[in-house]
């Protein structure tokens, strides 16, 4: 695995350099203002009507249209929801862009699944942060930054990589490292973590252990930290030492009962549904579901399941905000 670090970085790269900046959500805030900060001249691409063109104004950014912005720029950097990546580019972009312009994705799903095809004349490349726009532009003020995975699809200037690291380094990444991979890669392993450990496995188990601890009638407040609040430590242990690192660091009682406990609940029922999950990604299959049933809006989506909400409301917001401060969030 080949790791890209600030020594690896042209920092001369993206110098005299416009970077236009399509979307101004978490991620697209947090780039732009990481690229400002680092001395490049940044300009805030959104549709006509964009409530967040009031937005981006307002912290200090120019802003203009999509249309307008993307065929005048060296670099364009697509920061929407990957259901819109490709609307956008043969809508906006497609035919537009000059002569070996760089097209950064800060993720390869809809590249990969829906067979995105690019002008030949440009570079196409990844820079993934690893982290939430938050986490990206709190790391980079502080000195430091978030790791981030890079791959070259496509290089039609000659120097894709140089300038993709460069990009990378002005967003922090460098600090850290930039892991090499490719957008397949990218595309498939991103849908299977966030699915299998960080956005199904974990939060639904908790869900189901709360929900557990409470039919048998144990007070809320104490069931949500056992099973909610708690998951912070032990992430950070195996965030910082690994697996086994952090089995090394909890008591006696725990490691046998999560060694008994694991092997029951993670059987080979739940690999079978792993591989089958791996599977449908892989061929596609769930992109397309995906794109076929999309809620109209996050609202919709958010509000689902609705016994994920219910659980959430047995704790109240004031004891929240109290365990908050207790565990110094």
């Amino acid at each position: 695995m080949k790791i890209y670090r600030e020594k690896d970085v042209d920092s001369f790269a993206l110098a005299g350099r416009e970077v236009a900046v399509i979307g101004y959500g978490n991620q697209g805030k947090a780039q732009a203002m990481n690229l400002r900060d680092s001395g490049v001249k940044v300009v805030i691409a959104l549709r006509e009507g964009s409530e967040r063109m009031k937005t981006a104004t307002r912290d200090g950014f120019r802003v203009g249209k999509i249309e307008d912005v993307v065929g005048r720029v060296h670099v364009i950097a697509m920061l929407i929801p990957d259901e819109f990546h490709m609307d956008v580019w043969n809508k906006y972009l497609k035919g537009r862009l000059r002569e070996k312009a760089m097209v950064v994705f800060a993720s390869t799903v809809a590249v990969h699944f829906e067979g995105m095809n690019f002008d030949s004349n440009i570079d196409v490349v990844l820079v993934g942060p690893m982290g939430p726009g938050d986490a990206l532009r709190s790391e980079y003020r502080a000195g430091r930054g978030l790791p981030a995975k890079v791959s070259v699809m496509q290089d039609a200037s000659g120097r894709a990589l140089d300038m993709c690291l460069a990009y990378a380094g002005a967003l922090g990444c460098a600090r850290v490292g930039c892991i090499e991979t490719t957008f397949k890669t990218e595309a498939e392993l991103d849908l299977f973590s966030e699915q299998v450990v960080l956005c199904g496995g974990i939060p639904y188990l908790a869900l189901r252990a709360f929900e557990v601890l409470i039919e048998k009638g144990y007070p809320p407040e104490q069931a949500y930290i056992e099973t909610v609040q708690e998951i912070r430590a032990i992430a950070d242990l195996m965030f910082r030492y690994g697996i086994d690192g952090m089995r090394r660091r909890i008591s006696t009682t725990a490691l046998y009962g999560g060694k008994v406990a694991g092997e029951s609940l993670i059987d080979d029922e739940v690999r079978d549904k792993m591989l089958s999950l791996l599977e449908s990604i892989r061929s596609g299959r769930f992109y397309k579901k995906f794109k076929g049933e999309r809620p109209v809006n996050r609202q919709e989506l958010e509000a689902i399941p609705d016994d994920m909400r219910e659980a959430r409301e047995k704790v109240s917001k004031l004891f929240i905000s109290d365990v908050d401060r207790l565990f110094g969030r």
